[in-house]
């Protein structure tokens, strides 16, 4: 699992070293009260999770 990531409006790589596609990728939402209405969403290789969050929203990444 990921430490807390802040949200930057672009992608932002999370190396998950599982040297394989994650089979479940969960995303949990910490923190909205700085953006009201946000977007998150994820996208996986072998390497890393690419999460792209809505600015100032705060999450953490498990891969499994």
């Amino acid at each position: 699992k990921s430490a807390i990531i802040v949200g930057n409006g672009g992608a932002q790589n999370f190396a998950h070293g599982l040297g394989r596609v994650p089979n479940m990728v969960i995303l949990t939402v910490v923190n909205t009260a700085a953006a009201g209405n946000f977007a998150i969403s994820e996208t996986n290789d072998a390497t890393n999770v690419a999460v792209t969050c809505t600015n100032t929203v705060s999450y953490k990444v498990y891969a499994i």
